[in-house]
């Protein structure tokens, strides 16, 4: 059975062209010129008007001559179209069948493939806070991206992100603020910036630790002077201090403070890692 597509040809006479195009325009052109340097005033409107009603009817002849040469030209393409519409309705449904079948079957295999991807992964993470679809490349599923490729770029992961948060470990090891900033790496995965973070909470830190120190040197009591004979007067007490194990007392403090956001994120979190209860007051 042949599948060629055989068109039935026929001969149709159909208008091609206005034959008295030129003397047509001969005859409107100078009648049309008129027009165009006419002047409507309160006496002329009225014919004015019978004007514009005379022009608009012969647009209209003019397009309605047009409308029915253009569907006398596109009735035997109409038929062409029907027909070959209704060929492609019969091709359409097995393609659809078909592409349902070899979609399936994709899917299939790029499930077994995300599956041995996260087998390995999990024979190989050794980073508590590090999941898989987190480092997986999210092209994992093209053909042209092999399993072997992909799990050296998952080895190269998992072994880039315990370096890194080993490394930021060992610099903020002895700092109080070590968690926010480890905690910085997590959320991000990206060293830079954790240390970016880091820097900013501990420049934060150092500050405040300094102005702390200041207003305790200056709460210090002054000591008396020594008397100059102390034949006859007793030493003055030593002051008591609070025992080792009194806890020191909570006080309540209110400031505003100014700063970029990034700023205001690290005090917060400073404030978190030190324990230090805060409220926020939106205005």
């Amino acid at each position: 059975m042949s599948m060629e597509l055989k068109l039935l040809t026929a001969e149709v006479s159909i208008p091609q062209a206005i034959e008295n195009l030129e003397q047509l325009k001969a005859e409107i052109a100078p009648k049309m010129e008129h027009y165009r340097s006419l002047i409507v005033t309160e006496d002329s409107i009225k014919e004015a008007k019978k004007d514009k009603a005379a022009l608009n009817k012969l647009r209209e002849a003019i397009s309605d001559q047009r409308i029915a040469v253009k569907k006398q030209c596109l009735a035997p393409y109409e038929q062409l179209e029907r027909q070959c519409k209704e060929l492609d309705a019969l091709i359409v449904a097995p393609i659809s069948a078909i592409d349902s079948q070899i979609k399936a079957f994709e899917e299939r295999e790029k499930k077994a493939k995300y599956d041995e991807l996260k087998e390995y992964f999990d024979s190989i993470n050794d980073v508590s806070f590090l999941r898989f679809d987190d480092v997986l490349n999210p092209k994992y599923g093209n053909k042209s991206l092999s399993t072997d490729s992909l799990k050296a770029e998952l080895s190269e992961a998992v072994k880039r992100t315990a370096e890194e948060y080993e490394e930021i470990t060992a610099l903020y090891s002895d700092s109080p603020l070590l968690t926010a900033i480890q905690n910085k790496y997590v959320e991000t995965r990206e060293k830079s910036t954790a240390l970016a973070y880091a820097a900013v909470i501990v420049k934060q830190y150092e500050k405040e630790q300094k102005r702390r120190e200041q207003e305790s040197a200056q709460n210090e009591p002054v000591s008396p002077p020594e008397p100059e004979s102390v034949t006859s007067q007793p030493a003055p007490p030593e002051p008591v201090s609070a025992r080792p194990d009194e806890p020191e007392p909570m006080i309540t403090g209110t400031f505003r403070v100014t700063g970029t956001r990034t700023q205001i994120i690290a005090l917060r979190d400073f404030m978190k890692s030190q324990g230090i209860k805060f409220e926020i007051v939106k205005e």
